[in-house]
């Protein structure tokens, strides 16, 4: 795991595109804001850029916040490995409980202690799906990013074909003319609004969705090495114990076996002996045979 500061350095990388953009931005800070909000701008040209500057700002802040969260839980993740790889006595040295790495060893652990299998597959579908809701809001602001380009580009065309219409009535009336150019500078600047934030933000999703990715190989990969070894000790005795069953069961067939044989042959024994005698003597050979069969049977069955 050597990419223990992979989501710090996303983080810098974000704020160093942002930092170029904004110095282009200053650079032609006129151009750039005549074409925004300027006079060839209609008022709703305005309101959707400013919507989408909004939601991308709000998009940024989320992303970097997220690469914070995810770089705490990289860090941990090195250092619960190096603990570990260094046979540490406490593997929490330097590492929160709290951290995904530390409920995962929480969880295997718990399930060792209870001689139930550890089901890693499982484990890892929590995993995503814990991971997953640092991209659900991301994920939908890049769709809301191109989705406000074309409601921008829809209604400034609308408001060009308006002016168009009117144009049409009165070939002389030059504020229908300007509604026009307006309405198509308009969609423009939507547009190429909308384009820009999406192409920044897309490169920060990005950053996020690799730190994601990372974070999940790495817990699979220290369950896989470290953890699964640890605590599938349990699990590898449960073979063992039922190879010991077996042999418990053959040892008991073998003693009804043997209790069924000795039956046989007392029964044998008082069909001769019921041949060759009779009267008292008879009863109480049956009364000490029946005795024999009665200790024979309690012995077999193990009944006290």
């Amino acid at each position: 795991m050597n990419h223990k500061n992979n989501c710090f350095f996303s983080v810098i990388q974000i704020f160093f595109a942002i930092f170029l953009t904004l110095v282009l931005a200053t650079w032609q800070s006129e151009w750039v804001f005549s074409f925004l909000f300027g006079e060839h701008s209609s008022q709703v040209g305005t309101v959707v850029n400013s919507i989408i500057l909004v939601v991308f700002v709000v998009g940024i802040v989320h992303c970097l916040i997220t690469l914070l969260r995810l770089h705490r839980q990289e860090k941990a993740n090195h250092d619960f490995a190096k603990n570990l790889a260094s046979q540490s006595d406490d593997p929490f040295m330097n590492v929160d409980f709290d951290t995904m790495i530390g409920k995962r060893y929480h969880i295997m652990k718990t399930l060792a202690e209870q001689d139930s299998p550890l089901p890693i597959g499982s484990l890892n579908h929590l995993l995503r799906s814990d991971l997953a809701r640092y991209l659900s809001l991301p994920k939908y602001i890049s769709s809301i990013l191109i989705l406000l380009g074309m409601l921008g580009t829809i209604l400034s065309l609308g408001v060009a074909l308006m002016g168009a219409s009117d144009l049409i009535k009165s070939i002389d009336n030059f504020t229908d003319m300007a509604t026009v150019i307006n309405g198509m500078s308009t969609a423009l600047s939507t547009t190429m609004t909308a384009i820009v934030c999406y192409i920044l933000f897309r490169f920060s999703l990005g950053k996020v969705q690799n730190g994601v990715q990372l974070i999940s190989r790495d817990i699979e990969h220290l369950s896989s090495i470290y953890l699964v070894p640890r605590f599938s000790a349990a699990t590898k005795d449960i073979p063992q114990e039922l190879q010991s069953l077996l042999v418990k069961l053959q040892n008991l067939t073998d003693q009804l076996g043997a209790t069924q044989r000795t039956l046989l042959e007392q029964q044998q024994q008082i069909e001769r002996r019921l041949q060759q005698s009779d009267g008292s003597q008879n009863i109480q050979d049956m009364i000490a045979h029946l005795d024999q069969i009665n200790h024979s049977l309690k012995a077999g069955f193990r009944i006290e």
